[in-house]
């Protein structure tokens, strides 16, 4: 019924816009319209300026001493953040502090399965902060668990702010991620694959420290 509507609608259109290549494809899968008619559109970001590392974490009360995961979503079923609070369960490292910018419905689920799993002072709910990709230099490295996005700006973002990303492999991510060279793509509401992608990430950013 929904491809049907899809179709039919394309008849009165001139040009569909789409978010990457997947979309393309599916689009000419499903035959919703002639291939001349679909027109993929590149986003991009507003330019402002990041906080110091330092002052980022500041203002967000976390600790300059430990490496922080973190993310920036908003609390829907879509973002996956009980995928990334499970992942920080199993990361068995003191150093480590996981922290999620954003706010919504499933906020009550979050600190819920924060509570189960006695993750108070290793997982922070940071809240809605106005302009918030402003905050992103106090992450050391950046996650998108999302299982279902279109071409989300959170990644553009973090692009822009030069964080290692680690990112599930949904909508257009991959292709935004292509010539990105500091990413780790996994399958989506996979767990284990984000633990080992952490756990890497945490030990290569360390081994260079070192060096």
């Amino acid at each position: 019924m929904v491809i049907y509507f899809f179709r039919t609608a394309s008849r009165w259109r001139d040009k569909i816009i789409i978010l990457g290549e997947k979309e393309k494809q599916a689009a000419l899968d499903y035959k919703i319209c002639p291939e001349e008619k679909l027109e993929i559109h590149n986003h991009s970001i507003p330019i402002r300026s990041f906080l110091k590392k330092e002052d980022a974490q500041r203002e967000l009360n976390l600790p300059q001493n430990k490496k922080i995961i973190g993310t920036i979503a908003n609390f829907y079923p879509a973002k996956a953040l009980h995928n990334l609070i499970s992942a920080a369960s199993q990361i068995n490292n003191p150093g480590v502090i996981f922290g999620i910018i954003g706010d919504g419905p499933e906020r009550t689920n979050y600190e819920l399965q924060i509570t189960n799993y006695q993750l108070q002072n290793k997982v922070v709910l940071l809240g809605e902060k106005e302009y918030a990709m402003r905050f992103l230099p106090a992450f050391d490295i950046f996650v998108l668990s999302s299982v279902k996005e279109g071409a989300p700006f959170t990644i553009l973002e973090a692009m822009a702010a030069n964080l290692p990303i680690i990112a599930t492999d949904v909508g257009s991510v991959s292709e935004m991620l292509k010539e990105y060279p500091n990413k780790t793509i996994i399958p989506p509401a996979d767990v284990n694959a984000l633990v080992q992608a952490i756990q890497n990430k945490l030990y290569g950013s360390l081994r260079q420290e070192r060096e």
